[in-house]
């Protein structure tokens, strides 16, 4: 026996539906329950629903079909060996029999508003399953037999809330089964825990940017040698020992002196200026980071700086820094080319304005009066940021600082 289809009587729309798209085409096998179109009703989504098993005999109402009115008989659901009735004289607007009205109850899907309640047809004999057309979505998305849920909706409905809460259990369930982590676990120290809290504010608070160059360092290396030859004896109270980031340090100041707009500092009331210049060095101890300031280095010789940092160094890997050695600096070195790492790009300590990383020298092919030589190169990348300085800035005092290093004798004045 022939069964319409017919569109459900929604008595919180305006009256009048539109039929958005069918979802399953004339001749398809369908059982009760499959959902067969979708209409659209101010803003609820309605899915009509088969109201028996058979065969999508016919369409009456095609898709984007606007002011569908309640209780039209959009379809006809056939028998699989039963011809289609004669349709010429049918009323589409005719209210149905309340017996086939019942059997073509849909489920109502409000989106976030309401659920409508689904009616079960009288003398219904096969098993029919309940849900809102989102939880069946998600049951084919995630492969779930909606047999298995138990609804939590009206009458046992099956809502999104019990196949979310069916996947979480999945979820719960296969992240037990992992294999127990059988690694060390250290707690932080409470110099890692500050290094952690302040980079990463400044990562997120402050607007970096880069800006990176390759430099020559052959006649830094040859004057570092030659000064090393010359200082006074190892015991003597004015020796020295001089390394490339004793000299690259002295670069930094006199570069500072050269560009001194380049030495400021962030705060939230104004930009500082600091009338010296205090250079920052970060060196690495078995708990992590610290970062000792050279004072007035802008001031200081060559001898005098290489004294203050070895100095430095030397105490703050022993654990014996004042708290006052740690505290101001307007610009920071982070130097791990003794690791043969080629550049770095460091985050800058606030409330210092950049922090340029050094990287490891290497020999590498340069072009020097049209023709190709070896040359010792590191490449140093100076890491800014943008609040106080822009980046023709930036690039000026880089460029000074790579033509001090490359002609070191003005390490020396």
């Amino acid at each position: 026996m022939a069964v319409n289809i017919f569109m459900p009587d929604l008595s919180a729309s305006s009256g009048t539906v539109t039929l958005a798209r069918w979802l399953r085409a004339e001749g398809d096998a369908i059982s009760a329950g499959d959902i067969l179109a979708e209409m659209e009703a101010d803003k609820a989504t309605i899915e009509i629903e088969a109201p028996a098993d058979g065969i999508l005999g016919r369409i009456l109402v095609p898709d984007g079909t606007q002011g569908v009115c309640a209780d039209q008989v959009v379809g006809i659901v056939v028998g699989s060996d039963e011809k289609l009735p004669d349709i010429s004289g049918m009323d589409v607007g005719t209210v149905p029999h309340p017996a086939q009205k019942a059997m073509a109850e849909v489920s109502l899907q409000v989106r976030e508003e309401k659920t409508s309640i689904p009616v079960v047809p009288d003398g219904e004999t096969r098993t029919r399953i309940f849900a809102s057309p989102v939880a069946r979505r998600l049951a084919r998305l995630h492969d779930v037999d909606l047999k298995q849920v138990d609804g939590s909706g009206p009458q046992g409905r099956i809502l999104r809330r019990d196949i979310d809460r069916l996947m979480s259990g999945k979820t719960v369930a296969r992240e037990t089964e992992k294999p127990e982590d059988k690694g060390d676990h250290v707690a932080m120290s409470g110099m890692r825990r500050v290094i952690a809290e302040r980079l990463t504010k400044a990562k997120q608070t402050i607007p970096h940017f880069y800006v990176s160059v390759d430099v020559q360092v052959d006649a830094l290396l040859t004057l570092r040698d030659e000064l090393n030859r010359v200082a006074p004896a190892p015991d003597a109270p004015d020796t020295f020992c001089l390394s490339v980031n004793d000299m690259l340090i002295r670069a930094a100041s006199v570069a500072f002196v050269a560009v001194p707009s380049m030495n400021v500092m962030y705060s939230e009331e104004a930009l500082i200026f600091p009338q010296q210049v205090d250079i920052a060095v970060a060196v690495s101890v078995p708990d992590g980071l610290l970062v000792p300031v050279v004072r007035d280095a802008g001031r200081k010789s060559l001898a005098t700086t290489s004294r203050e940092v070895r100095s430095l160094i030397e105490r703050a890997r022993a654990g014996k820094l004042r708290v006052d050695e740690m505290q101001g600096g307007c610009f920071t070195i982070s130097n791990v080319g003794m690791f043969g790492v080629d550049t770095v790009t460091p985050i800058i300590n606030p409330p210092h304005a950049a922090i340029l990383g050094i990287g490891a020298i290497s020999r590498r092919p340069v072009v020097r009066e049209e023709q190709f030589a070896i040359a010792s190169l590191m490449t140093c990348t100076l890491c800014v940021d943008h609040r106080v300085v822009d980046g023709a800035l930036a690039a000026q005092w880089l460029g000074t600082f790579r033509t001090i290093v490359e002609q070191p004798i003005r390490l020396l004045t």
